[in-house]
């Protein structure tokens, strides 16, 4: 595959998503931008919730130093929302399991919720969902708008910490 620069998104040059062909493990952790496991004394800053592998990889990427937390199903972002809540939530809302609306519902009731970020290309259902969430992106986005709305959520400590 031919590394491919996208001017829209704010990723170094020749980055490609790389294609697994096994299923994802149910939620998968790594330090963002470097692409290494984290430590269990690391505080996960990103939820990031998106079916498409790609896409996931890539917001990934786009927000920086921050400690991520990658889940492609809404019952397992859920599950790891509840074992350690993490600063921001970037969710689709067409998610299997759970829908991002549901999971919305389920952080907001958190003690200390954190920032919301609803993402989706049917803008009717994207409006209708304005509601649960700070922040709701239509697809197609740019990745900086992903970085910006996490930039808001993460604490300078969290972003420093990676």
């Amino acid at each position: 595959m031919v590394p491919v620069h996208n001017p829209r998104c704010s990723l170094p040059n020749g980055f490609v998503p790389r294609r697994k062909t096994a299923k994802p493990s149910a939620v998968e952790t790594r330090t963002a931008w470097v692409g290494v496991k984290r430590t269990e004394a690391d505080e996960v800053s990103v939820l990031i919730v998106e079916p498409d592998e790609d896409l996931r990889e890539l917001m990934a990427l786009s927000v920086g130093n921050c400690p991520v937390r990658l889940a492609a199903r809404g019952d397992e972002a859920l599950r790891a929302l509840l074992a350690e809540p993490p600063l921001v939530i970037v969710a689709e809302l067409d998610l299997a399991g759970l829908t991002g609306e549901r999971l919305a519902v389920r952080a907001r009731s958190l003690p200390d919720p954190p920032l919301i970020v609803l993402v989706s290309s049917d803008h009717e259902r994207l409006e209708r969902a304005r509601r649960y969430a700070d922040r709701v992106l239509a697809k197609p986005f740019e990745m900086a708008k992903v970085e910006a709305a996490v930039a808001q959520g993460c604490s300078p400590r969290a972003l420093s910490s990676a």
